[in-house]
């Protein structure tokens, strides 16, 4: 039943319910370097207490020790998929300084910076928009 019930957990991908293995320190702490810092969430899982990971080249590799995931990392540079790497904004990316009642500065990439204001300055520009 517990084997039929693993493999069957794939199922449950777009539902919000989880079945995961309860692992050793060792090998929880394997299998959170690898999710975190560098396979990312999609390219590694457990079966029957040991950890997997899947390689850039379609390799799948069970790891059994720090040392091994050490090994593969430096191999294999970062190759998750998780959210993108943040690049700083230095002044050189962004346009010139807007001037009063001019748009805000468009970044290079074309993102406009958040726009925040306080609660004050809203009620202050609702009042004079009446």
């Amino acid at each position: 039943i517990r084997n039929y019930i693993w493999l069957e957990k794939k199922r449950l991908k777009s539902s919000p319910t989880v079945i995961s293995e309860f692992l050793t320190k060792t090998r929880q702490a394997i299998f959170s370097t690898a999710r975190r810092s560098h396979f990312g969430i999609r390219s590694c899982w457990t079966r029957d207490g040991a950890v997997f990971v899947k390689l850039p080249n379609d390799d799948r590799k069970r790891i059994a020790s720090m040392e091994e995931l050490d090994l593969l990392m430096n191999k294999f540079p970062d190759t998750s998929t998780g959210l993108p790497t943040a690049v700083p904004i230095t002044a050189s990316v962004m346009t010139s300084q807007p001037q009063a009642g001019s748009p805000a500065p468009v970044i290079a990439s074309g993102c406009r910076p958040p726009v925040t204001r306080s609660k004050g300055a809203a009620a202050n520009r609702n009042k004079s928009n009446k």
